[in-house]
Order: C-alpha cells, then sequence, then structure tokens
C-alpha cells in the first residue's frame, strides 16, 4: 500500500497561501494557484553584508561559478517551510522586495495589487522607483520588461 503524504498548507496573510501538495511548494494568491517555488539558493559568506537577496546573488555568481559547492539534500517539508518562513517575513515587512528575489517578488507584489490588496500597489510603484534609481543593471532591465509587459497587458485588454 502506497503511502500517501499530506497536504500542508501555511495562511500569510488575506491573500498569500503556501501549499505544499505531491512534494512540490505552490503559492496561492486569493485561493488560487499563482505559482510553483522552484529552489532554495542560499550562499552566505561572512565578509559581506548584503542590502537584498537580489544584490547577494549578484556578489555570489563568480564565486559560485568558480566554486565546487555542493547541494544539500533537504525533504519537500524543509523547502516547505523555508519557502514560508521566505514569504512570511516579506508579507510581515510590507512587501520589502529585498527579502525575495526578483523574479518572484515584483511579481507577487503585481498579482497582489491586482487583487485588490491596498498595500501592494503602492508598494509596487515605491519599489519600482526605488529599484530603477539605486539597482544594478540587472534589476533595471528586469524590472523595464515587467513595467513594459504590464503596459502591453493593460493596452491589449
Amino acid at each position: 500500500m502506497k503511502h500517501i503524504k499530506p497536504e500542508l498548507d501555511f495562511r500569510i496573510n488575506k491573500y498569500i497561501t503556501v501549499k505544499l501538495q505531491d512534494d512540490k511548494t505552490y503559492v496561492y494568491i486569493n485561493n488560487k494557484r499563482y505559482i510553483q517555488c522552484l529552489k532554495l539558493l542560499l550562499t552566505l559568506r561572512k565578509e559581506h553584508q548584503f542590502d537584498s537577496i537580489d544584490q547577494m546573488e549578484f556578489s555570489n555568481l563568480h564565486h559560485i561559478k568558480d566554486s565546487h559547492e555542493t547541494t544539500i539534500d533537504i525533504t519537500a517539508e524543509e523547502e516547505f517551510t523555508a519557502h514560508c518562513s521566505s514569504l512570511q517575513a516579506f508579507a510581515e515587512n510590507n512587501y520589502n522586495t529585498n527579502l525575495l528575489h526578483r523574479s518572484i517578488s515584483f511579481q507577487l507584489l503585481k498579482k497582489l495589487y491586482e487583487v485588490g490588496d491596498p498595500i501592494a500597489l503602492k508598494k509596487f510603484i515605491s519599489e519600482l522607483k526605488k529599484r530603477c534609481e539605486n539597482g544594478h543593471p540587472e534589476q533595471f532591465f528586469f524590472l523595464l520588461r515587467i513595467i513594459i509587459y504590464h503596459i502591453w497587458a493593460t493596452i491589449g485588454s
């Protein structure tokens, strides 16, 4: 008889829920599946302090490419807990985009303001402005693509 793992679910706030289903972690927005969390990547080096996850990534890219670092296997439940923790910190800190990778933080903000989260639109605009003024070129171009896509989607509808 096959052992069926129970689903886990963790409510971050009124809009965000994280669920573990079939050993995969998913983020739900307004009770609708939005994205799958794909991986955890975290390399910390004591000699550096970072203002954001993105800064840490850019700083560590060269180090990671040149090293022979190993990955650590963790259970699906441990990965789920880590994703829940990251998303809870993001939400509890008024959607602080420095706490998540840029590939998810702005997409989440955009989706959250689309479903009516009153904090998300204001935060999305202020974060775009801040990242464009102070960010790395990679962040600027990433955000520019989001803005262009959003404008294109708005014009098309």
